[in-house]
């Protein structure tokens, strides 16, 4: 399926063209990646040989990213996935407690979940 401009190649349906033997169906994959954050609205037509009309598929979705930042200690360094970040907490006694501050961001529009690993 050709992109548009305003959506990009955001979806993609296979196959693009058959033959559906008699008395059998054909299974269509219709695959939706947006690659912009905004609403998608999609009509697909589907033209069957020896039928006056076409069939309209109607495909809806919306497209958004989430937007965060991690910040680790005190002075708020910056955390970027894929890259281990060490809290240095130093020597101290049995039994003592110490903490460090880590700072989960969401300045998008949608809520996320984490998950810690250890």
């Amino acid at each position: 399926m050709k992109g548009s401009p305003d959506y990009g190649d955001s979806l993609r349906v296979t196959p693009m063209t058959g033959t559906v033997p008699a008395q059998s169906t054909l299974p269509l994959e219709v695959i939706f990646q947006p690659k912009y954050e905004l609403n998608y609205n999609y009509n697909i037509t589907c033209n069957v040989q020896r039928k006056a009309r076409p069939l309209v598929l109607n495909v809806k979705g919306e497209g958004y990213k989430i937007h965060h930042s991690v910040y680790a200690d005190s002075n708020r360094v910056e955390v970027k996935a894929g890259d281990p970040y060490k809290f240095d907490f130093g020597e101290f006694f049995i039994n003592e407690r110490k903490s460090k501050k880590v700072i989960l961001l969401n300045s998008g529009e949608f809520n996320f979940d984490f998950v810690w690993k250890r």
